[in-house]
């Protein structure tokens, strides 16, 4: 059972970091990329951006 539990975190753990860092490479962006057009979800976003970023500094990774 802790196999599959443990798999099954770093399977989560590399989604993080894979999404992270398209993220990443979004804000980086230039304005007319953005394709700026609602900011509704702004407040969610930066909120699972730091959710992010703190369950990759526990597992020793960057973010």
């Amino acid at each position: 059972m802790t196999t599959s539990i443990n798999y099954t975190e770093s399977k989560t753990l590399a989604a993080v970091k894979d999404w992270r860092t398209t993220d990443k490479a979004k804000i980086g962006a230039a304005p007319a990329e953005k394709g700026i057009a609602v900011k509704k979800h702004r407040h969610n976003e930066q909120k699972l951006r730091d959710c992010a970023d703190q369950l990759m500094k526990v597992e020793g990774g960057q973010p």
